[in-house]
């Protein structure tokens, strides 16, 4: 048989005319050393748990397609005998795998993956393919391999999910600056379950809660209790139970701040409820879909002499980063905005930077930007961008666009967005190989752009006409919506910047085209300044609506440095006087029936360009005040995750509880407050510019280079900073008048 090259000897593999949902797959293999490494790579059609010699790895989601796991399981494995096998479903949401099996009679999930050990130069591969077996022992069904593009695509790229879950090797200059606060906080461990904090209601104690009522869906014959995690965590539910019979569970989920949605039940949390016949033989329910919840409502037989509920926990499931960075200052409001931001965000790592965690789950270039800036500095971890980015689907939501002539295009900004975040990667990694791999393809993309410009070098929305997933009565979208049409400043900054960024690819590629991009956006950048800048109130605007004052078109521009200085701080004075509230900066100054309805709402995302835009024009208390309003504001309405959107009223919440992008914050706290940031590719040189309005601090920046730790205090009117770097970095450092500074290196 000759040897198809295009293809892998990964095979899709699955259980035959399956009637059950759960298929089991598994295989037994020899390992004649003890490995030093191994990992696991698997992607799934639907959900689905691992198990190494009879112990539970890990769970793939398995929500949308090519999603690759890549987990670590060196101390999983032994010389000898091991055995590995995966219990699959067939579809994330349990109610539509019902329903499909209601049509075609038989469930179908298919596995691939590959298993790498090695040890001292001796390596083995375990592949799925004809020698796996099902869980009765029959032979699995093949459905095809893993093409060789494809595998160097999304599996080379997916980010290792690591068994180590900290840091044991920090240099000694890092401790000396950031203290012993900083050692407990980076080797603390992650717990391997999420306990729930408290019962927070329950008919079978009625006097945990008074104002909670019965929800009217409960049957007769059914208890409820409701269990409150103290905020959202991620993971696979585990229910403890005893039972003299089978018995039907039901488990609901819901991510708010409040349980009173259980009461009303929204489409959600029906929608992503879990409910399950419980076997008498057993004590114990692991769910292998994936969860998100602060409240879990657990509904079950009222018959206490058949059944018993003991308990409730959730196994964790979110990558388990390295707690690397660090943010610590006199203000207790700001340490806790930044340690929000923080988890706001790791609640949406898992295989990619997920939007929210609770439903959504998909990666948006849009939003990867702000996740992606956070994890670099809370984290360290560089992995998770390039994983996001090799996805390539769905395309509406990454950004990508390999048609220059598909004008009918919803979402205009995400490419734009796209090329924006590969460059602040390439900048804080410094890596030449990522350029090189995603290249071609962001090339496409400006190429896509540029078949959009006018003769008047500006980009015009069209309307678009698109599929029943963005078809609603209600014009949603985030900033870029189809029903905004016309001249942008916010869609022309956004391109601006992007070829911008692909003409410093072009010359780290040595590309000719280097001086083409630069034309052009030196073009779109005059266009703007000439053609949407309104002289009279100091703003920019949108062609087609010009009363408004769009918060992100005014906050980018700054930050772009489409406007000069003169012109920069006019437009943030007119942003304070239009937009501003006690409670943020609203998206626009007056309301829109696009939009978010305009100025009844304010976008974490967005202030967290115009704060950032505000710190780089020396704005610093403005700044400041606005990371106050927006984020503060939030934590006082009682978030423990960040929202989607902020409504723009003192009591008013948002449903989207855990969003990643509004997580820029933590971001802005270490990047500007502490200020350190990267110079030029890869950490080789950095800037040291701390703000003056903060008067004491501690700070740990992870870059690849090393940590870089920053300590500022003042002592008898003078302030002094201390500041550990690796040996050999080049450094800037722009301090407050009359400060000193120390640095060591190591």
């Amino acid at each position: 048989m000759v040897k198809n090259d295009r293809l892998t000897d990964i095979f899709r593999i699955g259980v035959p005319n399956q009637k059950n949902e759960h298929g089991v797959l598994g295989k037994s293999f020899f390992l004649d050393f003890k490995p030093e490494s191994a990992v696991l790579r698997l992607t799934a059609e639907g959900p689905c748990a691992i198990y190494i010699n009879g112990d539970f790895v890990q769970g793939h989601k398995g929500r949308l397609p090519n999603r690759v796991l890549s987990i670590e399981v060196s101390s999983r494995l032994k010389k000898g005998e091991n055995e590995i096998s995966v219990l699959s479903v067939a579809h994330y949401l349990q109610k539509t795998e019902n329903s499909m099996y209601e049509q075609r009679g038989a469930h179908f999930s298919t596995v691939a993956a590959e298993l790498a050990a090695e040890s001292k130069g001796e390596k083995t591969r375990i592949v799925t393919d004809s020698s796996w077996r099902c869980g009765d022992g029959t032979a699995v069904n093949l459905y095809g391999e893993i093409s060789r593009r494809a595998y160097e695509r999304f599996w080379l790229r997916a980010a290792l999910w690591p068994e180590k879950r900290f840091d044991d090797d920090i240099p000694q200059a890092v401790k000396d600056v950031a203290g012993e606060d900083y050692l407990s906080y980076a080797l603390r461990c992650d717990p391997e379950y999420a306990e729930p904090v408290s019962v927070l209601a329950s008919d079978l104690l009625p006097a945990l809660d008074t104002s909670f009522s019965r929800p009217e869906f409960l049957k007769d014959d059914e208890h409820f209790v409701i269990y409150d995690f103290g905020k959202i965590v991620v993971g696979y539910p585990v229910l403890e139970y005893s039972s003299s019979r089978d018995s039907s569970v039901g488990l609901y989920f819901d991510y708010n701040e409040t349980p009173q949605d259980f009461i009303q039940m929204p489409k959600p949390i029906e929608m992503l409820s879990l409910k399950n016949v419980l076997s008498s033989d057993s004590d114990k329910k692991q769910w292998i879909r994936r969860r998100a919840a602060r409240y879990v409502m657990a509904v079950f037989p009222a018959d206490s002499d058949a059944f018993s509920l003991k308990g409730f926990k959730f196994r964790i499931s979110m990558l388990p980063s390295v707690r690397k960075g660090w943010f610590c200052c006199d203000d207790p409001e700001l340490n806790r905005i930044w340690e929000v931001g923080k988890h706001t965000l790791q609640v949406n790592k898992h295989q990619e930077y997920e939007s929210c965690p609770r439903n959504e789950m998909k990666f948006f270039s849009g939003d990867g930007i702000m996740d992606a800036l956070v994890d670099y500095y809370a984290f360290g971890d560089f992995g998770l961008a390039d994983a996001s980015l090799s996805y390539t689907e769905p395309y509406i939501c990454v950004g990508l666009r390999t048609d220059v002539f598909d004008r009918n295009a919803a979402l205009w900004d995400y490419p734009a967005w796209r090329v924006i975040m590969s460059y602040n990667h390439y900048l804080h990694t410094g890596s030449k190989e990522f350029l090189s791999f995603y290249y071609k393809e962001l090339c496409q993309l400006a190429d896509w752009m540029l078949e959009k410009l006018g003769s008047d070098f500006l980009v015009s929305q069209h309307p678009v006409y698109f599929d029943v997933f963005f078809t609603v009565p209600d014009a949603v979208e985030y900033s870029c919506s189809e029903h905004r049409l016309g001249r942008k400043t916010y869609l022309n900054a956004l391109f601006y910047k992007s070829l911008w960024c692909m003409a410093e690819f072009a010359r780290a590629m040595d590309d000719v085209r280097a001086e083409e991009f630069e034309g052009y956006a030196k073009m779109i950048k005059n266009a703007i300044n000439e053609k949407l800048f309104c002289q009279e109130r100091s703003v920019y605007y949108d062609e087609l609506s010009p009363e408004l004052v769009p918060q992100e078109g005014n906050a980018l521009a700054v930050l772009f440095k489409i406007a000069d200085d003169e012109r920069a701080e006019r437009v943030l004075a007119s942003l304070k006087k239009y937009n501003w509230s006690p409670w943020g900066s609203a998206i626009f100054n007056l309301p829109t029936k696009h939009t978010r309805h305009g100025n009844d709402t304010v976008s974490p995302l967005m202030c967290s360009y115009e704060a950032e835009a505000r710190f780089l024009e020396n704005d610093d208390k403005s700044a400041f005040e606005l990371i106050r309003r927006c984020w503060g504001t939030m934590i006082k309405k009682g978030a423990e995750t960040f929202w989607e959107f902020t409504p723009n009223h003192e009591t008013k919440q948002w449903s989207i509880r855990a969003h990643s992008w509004s997580a820029g914050c933590t971001y802005l706290l270490s990047a500007y407050g502490a200020g350190i940031r990267p110079l030029n590719t890869g950490y080789e040189a950095v800037l040291f510019a701390p703000s003056a309005e903060l008067n004491e601090f501690k700070c740990v920046v992870p870059t690849v280079k090393g940590y870089i730790a920053a300590k500022c205090q003042i002592s008898q009117g003078v302030r002094s900073y201390l500041l550990a770097v690796p040996k050999g970095t080049k450094i800037k450092h722009l301090l407050p008048e009359g400060a000193t500074i120390k640095i060591l290196e190591y």
